[in-house]
């Protein structure tokens, strides 16, 4: 039997909007975005790959073990006593260059890069977009599923 210093719970986490963070550094680097949390959008690519063949109008398509998976997904940030604090800390992320951890209210748990990061002005804020594509690595989710 593993050692553990207390017993396991089972219970439901219900995240409100999206969550990111530095895997290696959680505590240091999380970030919770709950406004814009119904601005996602998930796309899977399988990654055929097409070949015309003299003779044949349409291609035959050929399929690797490959995979792309991507959320796209826009959070607003609104004028209050953090917001620059809040659009600084989120540009941060985006330009880390590491694997950061994509979290939210619909059960997503992606280990991904960043990228496609944009600021729009808004009057209420700022509305900052990103995309998270999912890569293949190991990341601590201690008790996470």
């Amino acid at each position: 039997m593993p050692y553990s210093d207390s017993a396991p719970v089972v219970g439901q986490l219900d995240l409100i909007g999206v969550w990111l963070h530095d895997p290696e550094d959680p505590v240091g680097t999380i970030q919770n975005y709950p406004y814009g949390s119904a601005s996602r959008e998930r796309s899977v690519d399988a990654m055929g790959a097409g070949t015309y063949y003299a003779g044949r109008t349409s291609p035959v398509v050929d399929y690797p073990e490959h995979e792309e998976e991507a959320v796209a997904f826009s959070v607003q940030i609104p004028h209050g006593a953090t917001w620059r604090a809040d659009v600084e800390r989120a540009r941060a992320l985006a330009s880390a260059k590491r694997t950061m951890l994509f979290r939210d209210n619909r059960g997503r748990l992606i280990p991904g890069v960043l990228s496609g990061y944009r600021e729009t002005d808004q009057a209420w804020g700022t509305a900052v977009s990103f995309t998270v594509t999912r890569v293949d690595v190991q990341v601590p989710t201690v008790g996470i599923s």
